[in-house]
């Protein structure tokens, strides 16, 4: 973990998600996460994951002409340039071409990819932008001739998205989980607003619900606490504002949570991770014990939730008395499992 940590220490954008990816093919305990990449550039292959494929990988990889692709792949049969795009346009206007000159002018004795790791969204115009590049060296006329043309000259470009990425990653594995949602957050969220959402611009509704929803957290907290319920200090982000309670078990979030919002209907949960359990109670049956007790496990963001249906106007009370309910069954649950 340290490792990985000096990788992506004091990055941003492109250059953490290349690092971030780069960990994962370079890592040997994300072996079956590298098949399924590797699938994905070479379709035709037997599912070999990189130690198996004797490859090395590495980042800012910088040629004699000092061109440095985000990312090379590299075996004793193939040599992959990846660059990995989300809104920035290509160096010099002609990246592509240049890596693609790099390929065709080196490396005789392999199979060569040239591969476009971005978005859905940005797709088609990076390969109008890629098609432009071409166009001045070859004049060529359609996207598709670009494809051909690399493939005459024996280096097969690709285009690869994120999304098709997540789809193949599918897991609950923390740092996945948590590329997954610094990606889908950051670069596949929709700016684009509705007419409806427009005009809620122009009123304070939503201002003034956000402030009772964050005064609700405070407020349960203090009605946890009056009732001799050992809680932390307030934790907040954009996206979350929360506390934890401490049982003798372990520790629980009661949580104001935007995921949560958007995918269970409900902007309170209270959740928990595996490690935030003492080691006394981390089963390797939790996900069936938490689900006896109506918890759900969210493989994305890779925790377990219970989502707060709020029902009544009285938000902080009513509320408090769900975190009661649910602590105590909680406690049941977890002093039963241990007899």
């Amino acid at each position: 973990m340290d490792y990985f940590l000096e990788r992506i220490d004091g990055l941003s954008s492109e250059d953490l998600t290349t690092e971030m990816l780069s960990f994962f093919l370079d890592s040997p305990s994300y072996a079956p996460y590298q098949r399924l990449f590797y699938s994905l550039i070479f379709p035709n292959q037997d599912l070999r994951n990189t130690e198996e494929r004797q490859y090395d990988i590495t980042t800012q990889r910088v040629f004699e002409g000092a061109e440095r692709p985000d990312l090379v792949i590299e075996g004793e049969e193939e040599i992959v340039f990846i660059e990995n795009k989300f809104y920035a346009s290509f160096s010099g206007g002609n990246q592509m071409y240049v890596y693609f000159s790099r390929l065709i002018n080196n490396f005789k004795d392999k199979e060569k990819y040239l591969i476009l790791l971005t978005i859905k969204d940005r797709k088609e115009l990076y390969l109008k932008d890629i098609r432009s590049q071409f166009n001045q060296a070859a004049s060529l006329l359609t996207k598709e001739e670009v494809f051909e043309y690399c493939s005459n000259k024996r280096v097969k470009l690709k285009v690869i998205t994120w999304e098709d990425i997540f789809k193949l990653f599918d897991t609950s594995d923390v740092l996945i989980a948590n590329l997954t949602k610094y990606i889908m957050s950051k670069y596949l969220a929709s700016t684009i607003l509705k007419k409806e959402e427009l005009a809620m611009l122009q009123n304070e509704d939503v201002p003034l619900l956000l402030n009772k929803l964050w005064a609700g957290i405070d407020k349960i907290k203090d009605i946890l606490s009056s009732g001799g319920y050992s809680v932390t200090r307030t934790s907040q982000s954009r996206i979350f504002y929360a506390f934890r309670v401490e049982r003798a078990w372990g520790k629980i979030w009661v949580t104001y949570d935007h995921y949560c919002w958007l995918n269970y209907n409900t902007p309170y949960v209270l959740s928990l991770r595996n490690e935030m359990l003492k080691e006394t109670y981390q089963f390797a049956d939790l996900e069936f014990r938490m689900s006896k007790v109506s918890f759900i496990y969210d493989k994305t963001q890779g925790y377990y939730i219970f989502p707060i249906r709020i029902t009544e106007a009285d938000l902080a009370g009513s509320t408090s008395e769900i975190v009661k309910e649910k602590l105590a069954q909680l406690d049941e649950m977890f002093a039963n499992a241990i007899e």
